[in-house]
């Protein structure tokens, strides 16, 4: 997994040359950090729990929302999260004052972390003075580990490599990027099949409604049991598992999904699926209408039992209590779909540890 430090003065790439990932996902989860452990990556050097420096951060994850086609879920703080936020001792008084650290395999990221310097002297209006602006920071950083990298284009963007304090909000070359990654916002959805849409490359309709993607058309109703078309020269092997190609994370879903090591046929009509969609989320939810995945999680009827499942099927173990409230809480609440979570858990560090512990012991035998 690589690993890129974007500091707020620095380079003066413009973010089409510099982007080098983003998330595979349309909905991204956030904190404000309250714990380190040894564990993490990155530490933080303190935690943001003043009131109006945390509406200026929720205000700047508003405004990114209004013009790309993402959602910004505010989480409790766990290791889980995407984005996670806090204060770091950074170089002292006006020099760098933020940072955002972030980890990618491939184009797809893998966790963010943003911290702001603890030497400066923060306001949270947006009116330009001897302090600095933490919404415009804010908005800067959060470009940051959404996948931008700076610009040196339009006087009034917000990421450029050096504080713009003439920007009032984000700029036509920051809205343009933005939606390069992700898209124009998309309608939000307020009743069932009201936003349609297609999954491409499998002739079927889909709608997206309470249970994300539903195909109307039976003769494409994925089943594990059916024989699909292979991808030439496409063989299944473990050691697929850790790389950061479709394939990869595609033979990640299988396993998440099926607790089991994929088929070659089902494996390349899941890879052809995946490589026209360009969405993950959407693949794990037509797994999860498979007669294999539904005999699996029969049981799994609430959101709770949902969570548990997968637990014990992709990390092999109980589910803490606090996880399993949270990721129940995420699916109850509508802000993540069961596809969504099941994405989450198959692309986890815990799962990669596990996969990459099981590939250097050379033991397929694994969920």
């Amino acid at each position: 997994m690589d690993h890129v430090q974007q500091n707020y003065s620095l380079n003066h790439a413009h973010w089409q040359e510099f982007k080098s990932a983003s998330w595979q996902k349309t909905t991204v989860t956030w904190s404000f950090a309250d714990f380190n452990t040894s564990a993490e990556r990155i530490k933080f050097d303190g935690f943001i729990t003043n009131a109006d420096f945390q509406e200026a951060i929720r205000a700047a994850f508003a405004e990114w929302a209004s013009v790309a086609n993402l959602e910004f879920i505010e989480s409790d703080d766990t290791s889980g999260v995407d984005v996670r936020i806090g204060f770091g001792d950074l170089d002292g008084a006006r020099g760098v004052l933020a940072t955002t650290d972030y980890f990618y395999s491939g184009t797809m990221l893998k966790e963010s972390f943003i911290r702001f310097d603890t030497a400066e002297s923060w306001q949270s209006s947006l009116t330009s003075n001897s302090q600095t602006p933490t919404y415009l920071v804010a908005l800067h950083e959060i470009g940051h580990a959404l996948g931008l990298g700076h610009s040196t284009t339009g006087a009034d963007t917000v990421m450029k490599a050096t504080l713009n304090r003439g920007a009032e909000g984000l700029g036509a070359d920051d809205i343009e990027g933005i939606q390069k990654l992700y898209g124009a916002v998309a309608e939000r959805q307020t009743e069932a099949g009201s936003a349609p849409d297609a999954l491409a490359g499998t002739g079927c309709g889909c709608g997206c409604g309470d249970s994300g993607f539903k195909c109307d058309n039976p003769d494409h109703q994925p089943d594990a049991s059916t024989q699909t078309p292979n991808v030439p020269g496409l063989t299944p092997d473990l050691s697929q598992a850790l790389g950061d190609t479709t394939e990869a994370v595609v033979y990640r879903l299988y396993l998440a999904a099926f607790d089991r090591a994929p088929d070659a046929d089902g494996f390349g009509f899941w890879v052809d699926m995946a490589s026209d969609a360009l969405d993950f989320t959407a693949v794990a939810q037509t797994m999860m209408q498979s007669d294999e995945f539904q005999a699996k999680y029969a049981e799994a009827t609430t959101s709770h039992a949902f969570v548990e499942t997968l637990y014990e099927n992709i990390l092999d173990r109980d589910g803490e209590a606090d996880g399993v409230g949270f990721w129940s809480n995420m699916i109850e609440t509508g802000s993540l779909s069961r596809a969504d979570v099941l994405a989450q858990f198959a692309e986890s560090h815990e799962t990669m540890a596990h996969l990459t512990a099981a590939v250097h012991a050379d033991d397929h035998l694994i969920f």
